[in-house]
């Protein structure tokens, strides 16, 4: 069955102003299968002061996930009566979600630091996924606009092949198959005699079946399959 391994690193939108307020992006290093669900966090940092509502547009490849929901973070909880809409649209063959936040009425704003949002996806396929921070608004408590400043926000998932096969023996040969991988377009084969390695590469291809003619006389080897991303 395809896992899909979702890894993140920091990523940040600084604001312009007297306090610079930095958003900040966490996910959960987990293995997810398609079907399964795990959520984005929006953080922001102890410089973010009455802030009134915000824009943010994130991009995603939807074939690998989709948006499942999008709700307040704790820091927006606090806050009442408010509203939180989003939507999303395809756009040159990855999707673009926008979100809008805003108070309604009151005299305070937003306070930092705290999570603004959790963003939760779910697995619907396998391969590596961007997920990048395009343009983002903040709003004061005069409605007027803050400028925001696009940090590296940039997120990339690692889809897993299954790592280890067991051969079958046809005509003295090694015959090597496996599945697909989606977003993968070669496959490079490694070979070891013992589970623990060392292991060597031998093969890249972009097929999904390999003969190994160089080693007919082991009475068994064991090989490794990994994905080579474009």
């Amino acid at each position: 069955m395809n896992k899909l391994i979702l890894n993140a690193v920091s990523c940040g939108l600084l604001a312009s102003g007297a306090y610079a307020q930095t958003l900040s992006y966490s996910i959960q290093d987990i293995v997810v299968e398609p079907g399964e669900l795990i959520t984005l966090t929006v953080n922001v940092d102890g410089g973010l002061a009455d802030m009134r509502g915000f824009t943010l547009d994130l991009l995603y490849e939807n074939s690998i996930v989709d948006i499942y929901s999008i709700n307040q973070g704790s820091l927006l909880l606090e806050h009442s009566p408010s509203f939180l809409y989003w939507n999303d649209e395809l756009i040159n063959g990855v999707t673009l979600v926008r979100v809008d936040y805003a108070i309604l009425g009151g005299i305070s704003g937003v306070q930092g630091p705290g999570d603004l949002l959790h963003i939760t996806f779910e697995a619907v396929g396998c391969g590596i996924e961007t997920l990048a921070i395009v343009a983002a608004e903040f709003r004061d408590l005069d409605n007027q606009s803050i400028a925001v400043d696009l940090g590296t926000g940039i997120e990339h998932q690692v889809c897993q092949v299954p790592p280890l096969r067991i051969v079958h023996q046809l005509n003295g040969d090694k015959l090597l198959s496996w599945g697909r991988v989606l977003n993968a377009n070669f496959f490079t084969v490694y070979r070891s005699v013992e589970m623990t390695g060392p292991w060597t590469s031998v093969q890249t291809t972009s097929d999904t079946t390999w003969v190994d003619t160089s080693v007919a006389a082991w009475p068994q080897a064991l090989y490794q399959i990994r994905v080579d991303h474009p």
